[in-house]
């Protein structure tokens, strides 16, 4: 039986940079993947996903009629471009990871894995292999939810994230059940390219994470799209027909019905725990949010770490790959990062996209804080009249010292932007300090610098009220 310092079961990012930075400080590491090829979610469904939405937003006409003023001029692409792209993204990608591993030594097993004990790994394959692993890392990522009658999913009619990507043609009309990131996503990216999309929502607020302000704006940015959101709806059931030409039947609880093309279950995720017979080695688990486990990931068993979504903590690829590093300088005592930043970007990749680190409005309102905003729009700026982009982006301070807690913005390219925001927030900048910050002109980035005059003007009765107003429309 081989034996290893190190076991990594699954290859997405959390898994990939945790067996290298073993490999690269001469511990024996082995990587398990039961896929055809490494990568996992990462670069299997958020990659192609976001492949689609630039096909959407180039083929639509949309980024040129804003840049030269032309008229819409749209074509749908073909799905065979879509999926040849989306292919050959992930297969390079996935060709970069096996390289990565392959020059830092470690050892790829293509297979199953599951505990047998708790330093025992069986991997399933044509020929099953048995290995030994000192440490083990589980990063097994998560997968679509099954919250709902999983029977209903066929990839030909109802889809749910993953096999969304697998389209053999564009639906006529889309319903989205679930307004979460990835409902959002698919359905801003669907809308553009012509297709009607509605988005069934169980309640009234939509991803209540986010600052809901922010999100009203993006919503309403959705809705000028042609996304139709359908709140506190519950789906009963859906009835396919046999023949492809007729629509589908949604029911809802209300006793409403929705006919559409296709339908996308997009009800978050859940951990992958499954199949790892994780009771063998004796690790605490739920199927559902997954490993607990402390501040370094390890869990109830020393010896044993789970990392990224399979701890059901932050589910950000990001994220993810900072806690292998964090949970190997634990394991080994090696250099690197102890911990991960608390000011962390989330960012969802919609049209028009959405991002924000630090406290939400709401946020301040529950913890007692006086704080004041201050907004801005991309028009603002001479960098946005150019493109002709809608767009906004808000700062959150405390009134007493002026830090900054919050940066949230809605618009092209928000998922780029919001990382000058992180430093501000882990820095505890100041507004004083944002206005004497120069920066290249024209750019996007000059919002950061009109909101922080804006929310000056708050706190000195000069604020100016169009913004305030059009902003709560």
């Amino acid at each position: 039986m081989e034996k290893y310092d190190l076991i990594v079961i699954g290859s997405g990012p959390a898994g990939e940079k945790a067996a290298v930075k073993a490999a690269y400080f001469k511990k024996r590491v082995a990587l398990i993947e039961k896929a055809s090829a490494p990568g996992g979610s990462a670069v299997h469904e958020a990659l192609p996903s976001k492949v689609l939405k630039e096909i959407a937003l180039h083929s639509s006409g949309r980024m040129e009629n804003e840049l030269y003023g032309l008229e819409k001029t749209f074509h749908t692409p073909s799905i065979a471009l879509f999926l040849r792209r989306a292919t050959r993204l992930s297969d390079s990608e996935s060709q970069e990871i096996k390289k990565n591993l392959n020059d830092h030594g470690v050892d790829y097993y293509q297979g199953e894995a599951s505990f047998e004990s708790p330093h025992e790994i069986v991997v399933s394959g044509r020929k099953p292999q048995k290995i030994y692993g000192d440490y083990i890392l589980i990063a097994t990522g998560s997968s679509p939810s099954t919250a709902f009658n999983s029977g209903d999913v066929d990839g030909l009619r109802v889809h749910n994230v993953q096999t969304i990507l697998d389209l053999e043609r564009y639906p006529k009309s889309l319903c989205i059940l679930g307004s979460g990131i990835s409902g959002c996503e698919y359905g801003s990216t669907f809308s553009l390219m012509d297709i009607k999309v509605y988005i069934v929502n169980r309640s009234r607020t939509v991803l209540p994470a986010f600052d809901q302000s922010i999100m009203k704006f993006f919503v309403r940015e959705m809705e000028r799209s042609g996304v139709k959101m359908l709140y506190e709806q519950e789906l009963l059931s859906i009835d396919v027909p046999d023949n492809e030409e007729e629509l589908i039947k949604l029911t809802f609880k209300d006793g409403s019905i929705l006919d559409v093309d296709m339908a996308l279950y997009a009800y978050g995720r859940v951990s992958n725990t499954k199949m790892l017979k994780l009771e063998n080695a004796g690790v605490i688990y739920d199927e559902n949010t997954g490993i607990p486990t402390d501040q370094v990931y390890r869990s109830n068993i020393p010896h044993i770490y789970a990392i990224g979504d399979v701890n059901g903590q932050i589910r950000l690829a990001n994220i993810a790959m900072d806690q292998g590093r964090v949970a190997v300088a634990e394991m080994f005592d090696v250099e690197g990062i102890r911990w991960v930043s608390d000011s962390i970007p989330y960012g969802i990749y919609s049209i028009p996209e959405v991002a924000m680190v630090g406290m939400t409005e709401e946020m301040m309102q529950k913890r007692g804080v006086d704080y004041d905003v201050g907004i801005a729009y991309y028009g603002d700026t001479a960098r946005g009249k150019f493109l002709g982009s809608d767009g906004v982006i808000k700062l959150l301070f405390t009134k007493h010292d002026q830090i900054i807690h919050g940066v949230h913005i809605v618009g092209s390219g928000a998922t780029e932007l919001i990382h000058y925001g992180v430093g501000l927030v882990r820095d505890k900048k100041t507004l004083m300090f944002m206005i004497s910050e120069p920066f290249n002109f024209p750019t996007l980035h000059e919002i950061y610098k009109y909101a922080a005059y804006d929310g000056l003007g708050a706190l000195t009765g000069y604020k100016l009220k169009k913004h305030r107003t059009r902003f709560e429309l």
